[in-house]
């Protein structure tokens, strides 16, 4: 059973924000009690999928197919607001920051990496080249 995490309150600071768990059953186990409530960072929080996704990313490449259940729990995990400005109700993280999720995530699934970090990549377009309406 996965537990992944999500990032509550976005309108608060990033320290400010909670972490609360989701149960999906994808028979894997995360390391977190599910009435607990904290505070993760970005890093943290990919470390802690990096560890689940390493468990299975040699099987899921060999079978092919679609990491559905583990792009979900990237989804649920808030990563991929850290790109938002805060304005639009994104983290509006250092793209220092995100390089090193990139990274984190790499090393463990870089298939799953590289779709995570092409989101950023599209956010990055639409801040570069958006015109104001």
């Amino acid at each position: 059973m996965l537990k992944a995490v999500y990032i509550d309150r976005p309108e608060a600071s990033t320290t400010a924000r909670s972490i609360h768990s989701i149960t999906i059953d994808q028979g894997y186990d995360f390391q977190m009690n599910p009435t607990m409530t904290t505070v993760l960072d970005p890093l943290e929080i990919a470390r802690q999928l990096a560890r689940q996704f390493a468990q299975t990313a040699a099987e899921r490449d060999r079978q092919g197919g679609n990491p559905k259940a583990e792009r979900d729990l990237i989804r649920r995990s808030g990563l991929l607001s850290l790109s938002i400005p805060t304005e639009y109700g994104g983290q509006g993280a250092a793209w220092s920051t995100i390089f090193k999720t990139v990274q984190i995530l790499a090393q463990a699934d870089s298939s799953l990496a590289h779709v995570y970090a092409f989101h950023h990549l599209l956010i990055a377009t639409v801040q570069l080249f958006a015109q104001p309406a």
